[in-house]
């Protein structure tokens, strides 16, 4: 009996130190690939954020910019994909950091260790140093099927795609013939800032990663400067007002310069029904706008 159980373990085990070896050399090779994120050498600037990047900043539009926000990118995958990016890159000397009300609110949580994370930071997975690609699959062991589904998806669109990565995001604005909605903006400002009709804590998880940011842009001696993306007067007003100091306080304490693009006026179809991301049109003009104000402040 104990001969047939180690004949058993040896039938079993055998398999799986094959598969994990190969899983190991797969991610191995895949993260080798990541390291090569190399930007053309014209590239000076680039523009980093979550979806209201990505939907904002028409790049096309740009000498030397670049845009590389991708759809709920926390500050905690911005941070290292900048680490990432900088390391490969030595030509960047300014970074346009994509930061408004939304990205203080403990809702950005859920889109690193929350409900729906594994199918969203998946991409990400390559580009992390080990112990952070620890971290991230002890955060999804909730639906490890699913994450390693999605781990071995992005791993393969590396070696499709390479050195176009998905955490690399980029310009992506395919919104057209839409407006600002009031019932959609209600929703939207409820699900950012409120839970249960109470104002929703500040992730300061996210806080955290902000501030890791401006070290490693004062560590590399690359200019960082934030950008509020314009969003609708109706959402604007309901924001909370913890949310409208905090958002002053740390633009205060860490002196940070930034852009406020939503002080150019916009009509409602420059705006997705949920009042928060610009339509194609409104992309063009906010892209425009912040040129006029690059080049205004242009010694």
């Amino acid at each position: 009996m104990k001969k047939f159980i180690n004949q058993l373990f040896i039938f079993f085990a055998i398999p799986i130190l094959l598969i994990s070896l190969l899983a190991a050399i797969f991610i191995y090779y895949i993260s080798l690939l990541s390291v090569n994120c190399s930007l053309p050498i014209h590239i000076t600037e680039i523009y980093v954020g979550d979806s209201h990047i990505k939907k904002a900043i028409n790049d096309s539009l740009l000498t030397n910019g670049k845009n590389l926000g991708c759809s709920a990118e926390t500050y905690y995958f911005s941070y290292h994909k900048i680490k990432r990016i900088l390391a490969a890159n030595d030509h960047i000397e300014k970074i346009y950091l994509g930061f408004s009300y939304h990205n203080l609110s403990s809702y950005f949580n859920n889109f690193i260790y929350g409900k729906g994370a594994h199918a969203l930071t998946s991409k990400y997975f390559y580009m992390l140093p080990l112990n952070q690609k620890l971290q991230l699959l002890r955060w999804n062991l909730a639906h490890p099927r699913t994450f390693f589904k999605s781990i071995v998806k992005a791993g393969m669109h590396s070696v499709k795609y390479q050195p176009d990565f998905e955490f690399l995001g980029g310009y992506d604005n395919t919104f057209v013939y839409l407006k600002a909605d009031t019932l959609s903006i209600n929703k939207r400002i409820q699900h950012q800032y409120f839970n249960e009709q109470k104002p929703r804590e500040f992730s300061m998880f996210n806080i955290q990663y902000l501030k890791k940011i401006i070290s490693l842009c004062e560590a590399k001696n690359v200019e960082l400067t934030v950008i509020k993306t314009p969003s609708n007067d109706l959402y604007n007003v309901q924001i909370p007002i913890s949310y409208l100091n905090k958002y002053k306080k740390i633009l205060y304490e860490n002196k940070l310069t930034q852009i406020d693009l939503n002080s150019f006026a916009l009509t409602d179809d420059c705006f997705t029904p949920d009042g928060d991301h610009l339509t194609k049109k409104g992309a063009m003009l906010t892209t425009r706008n912040l040129i006029k104000l690059q080049t205004a402040i242009i010694p």
